[in-house]
């Protein structure tokens, strides 16, 4: 990795280095680039500890988050997935307020999911700062994956061992456009205050231990595009009758042996399960 020449490029904000063989320590170089606000060494080889100026997934890093991440307050974009990170998700993540992006699927956190979460404002990222005219920086107007990456917001912490119940705070994101905490051992299920995230378009609460009911105020998403609850112990009749939930299919709800209702098979009469009009 060119370590001399990052200290010849102080006014840098965006660097992608993803998808090489790196492999060793990262460079402290890095810390040099004070302006830096997107920085990608995903799918590397790199090992050790993170210095404490930048983001990265797809290694094999590990111990905890550091708590010193909230020094990075410039931060937009946190991409720690694949690694493997333990212990719980640290709250100082809940002091960078520029964040639009938290990835912290594919390791080993556990403990409950912070609630000071929803104190993020998950604005979209204003891609405005990559321009062509900055050495290394990315055109997102010349690629229109990372282009829609960046006017995205969302929380990814799937593919974890996080438990405890979801917070109804992070109700409060009004502008999350994607949250996925799938294959945790999440348990309970009362966020009917989700039916404030006026942007959300994807929601996969899939392969927990959720139960209960699906609260029929979800129905008030006009957004939501994917939605995914399979493979918990949800029961009751489905919300499926009304705006976006008449457009979810069965693999929605698969694994959920006490959930009735089109679009499953099963109808509820006679079963002696709860319908939602009734127990909200």
């Amino acid at each position: 990795m060119p370590k001399k020449d990052l200290y010849h490029l102080p006014n840098l904000e965006a660097l992608d280095f993803s998808n090489n063989n790196f492999y060793g320590h990262i460079p402290l170089e890095f810390c040099n680039l004070g302006l830096l606000r997107f920085l990608d060494l995903s799918q590397n080889n790199f090992s050790g500890s993170v210095p404490s100026c930048i983001n990265l997934g797809q290694n094999n890093l590990t111990r905890k988050i550091p708590y010193w991440i909230a020094n990075l307050s410039a931060l937009r974009i946190l991409v720690l997935r694949g690694n493997h990170f333990e212990g719980e998700i640290p709250s100082q993540i809940c002091q960078l307020n520029l964040l639009s992006i938290v990835d912290l699927s594919q390791n080993k956190l556990s403990g409950n999911i912070p609630s000071c979460l929803s104190t993020l404002t998950l604005m979209p990222t204003d891609k405005s700062f990559l321009t062509a005219s900055t050495p290394y920086l990315i055109d997102a107007s010349q690629d229109s994956e990372f282009a829609t990456f960046l006017s995205m917001s969302g929380i990814d912490v799937s593919c974890n061992m996080l438990t405890g119940p979801i917070p109804p705070e992070l109700g409060n994101l009004s502008e999350l456009h994607s949250l996925n905490l799938s294959h945790n051992n999440l348990i309970g299920f009362k966020p009917s205050s989700f039916s404030k995230l006026e942007q959300i378009e994807s929601l996969d609460l899939s392969r927990n231990k959720l139960s209960g009911i699906i609260p029929i105020q979800l129905m008030e998403l006009n957004s939501l595009a994917v939605f995914n609850v399979s493979y918990n112990n949800l029961s009751g009749s489905i919300p499926y009758d009304k705006a976006q939930f008449a457009t979810f299919d069965e693999s929605s709800y698969l694994g959920n042996p006490f959930l009735c209702g089109p679009p499953k098979h099963e109808s509820c009469s006679g079963t002696g399960l709860p319908n939602n009009t009734k127990c909200l």
